[in-house]
């Protein structure tokens, strides 16, 4: 159950994978083309808006979660601002969402379902399919 939580890979996520085309700074780039982001404050300029999926900081925060979180403080648990910016992910603190309308904003709706209808004759979904073998090309464009 992910809750509908938006939670980037980490810098160093991205680097193990030991793929030169596969930098934190493209991906960083790409996960801000991807976001619409709802927020405040000082965690904003880690996000972007004007992307296709909808992303956003908790709107209501409820004193169960606010005593929660000042006791972890208490108890010595560094609090995170915003679990997606690098260096931020240990600690307690309010994820983000992917919620529009009330409903989870995902990479299906957001990115596949359009993508599908817009290259009907390049871009085929099999739904229950195994997958034996996926080959790569090094080649963009193919």
């Amino acid at each position: 159950h992910n809750a509908m939580l938006y939670v980037r890979a980490l810098p160093e996520n991205i680097e193990s994978w030991n793929m030169s085309e596969w930098q934190w700074k493209d991906i960083y780039d790409q996960y801000l083309a991807l976001e619409h982001f709802q927020g405040s404050g000082e965690t904003t300029k880690w996000h972007s808006m004007g992307g296709p999926m909808m992303t956003s900081a908790p709107i209501f925060k409820d004193l169960l979660g606010k005593k929660f979180l000042e006791t972890t403080k208490n108890l010595g648990m560094p609090f995170s601002r915003d679990f997606n910016i690098p260096n931020e992910r240990v600690g307690a603190g309010y994820y983000h969402f992917n919620i529009r309308h009330g409903v989870r904003d995902g990479a299906a709706a957001t990115l596949l379902t359009p993508a599908l209808a817009a290259n009907p004759h390049r871009l085929s979904l099999s739904m229950f399919t195994l997958v034996e073998h996926l080959g790569l090309e090094a080649t963009v464009g193919k």
